[in-house]
């Protein structure tokens, strides 16, 4: 419930009745040679024709939410170092920006799709809420992590948000109800499964990751099928 006592807003609902296309750490390589979950890659979003855009949020040492999806900056940026290692400063000035970064230069009419990769410290609600993200917002929280999901429940009830599922599990349906969340996200393979039909039919919405050709855009027709993250061809 938000704060007026109103239920959040459901992706489902937002989505008008096809799926939000969602750019997968932004807009990232082929022509454009932008680096995935950079500033360049996300603003280039709304031009691809994308819905909004997806990204991963780690923690800078100094507690400040940043834009990186690997643990450590050598896959990205050639640094062995953890991300927790250094301060937001030192990290942008390696080319991972902030959260607070990307909502300054995000359009408001693009959907954010926030991947937490871990548990979320104090500073993130904060830059969220400078937004005015409340209930109704273009926005969903998603995490492989039950512990960032509760904690976001906890702390922004109105927040949309999906558990992250790479394989199936008879644990997935009572887990996704035990944490309350909206929906949950899939791995693309998975859609068509009995598993998949079991969650949609205990209400959860439907996402589904990574679509990257043509020929994946097929996935777009699955019945009641609510966002995809998309790159490459796909986008």
């Amino acid at each position: 419930m938000d704060r007026a006592g109103a239920p959040p807003a459901t992706v489902a609902a937002q989505a008008a009745g096809r799926p939000l296309r969602l750019a997968h750490r932004g807009v990232h390589g082929g022509a454009l040679g932008h680096a995935e979950n950079s500033l360049p890659a996300l603003l280039a979003a709304g031009s691809t024709g994308c819905d909004g855009v997806e990204f991963d949020l780690r923690f800078s040492r100094d507690g400040v939410p940043v834009i990186i999806h690997d643990e450590t900056l050598a896959r990205t940026h050639g640094d062995e170092r953890a991300v927790s290692e250094l301060d937001a400063s030192e990290l942008q000035h390696l080319g991972v920006p902030t959260l607070t970064d990307a909502l300054a230069a995000l359009p408001d009419a693009l959907f954010l799709h926030l991947e937490l990769k871990v548990p979320p410290l104090p500073s993130f609600f904060a830059a969220l809420r400078e937004r005015s993200m409340d209930a109704g917002a273009r926005l969903v929280i998603s995490s492989f992590d039950d512990d960032a999901l509760r904690e976001v429940g906890l702390r922004a009830p109105e927040w949309s948000r999906w558990l992250n599922v790479e394989s199936p599990s008879a644990e997935t349906r009572g887990r996704a109800l035990a944490l309350g969340v909206d929906g949950v996200s899939v791995e693309k393979s998975l859609l068509g499964s009995e598993w998949v039909a079991d969650l949609q039919a205990a209400g959860l919405e439907l996402a589904v990751w990574t679509l990257r050709t043509r020929e994946d855009l097929a996935y777009l027709s699955h019945p009641g099928l609510v966002a995809a993250c998309v790159e490459g061809e796909a986008s």
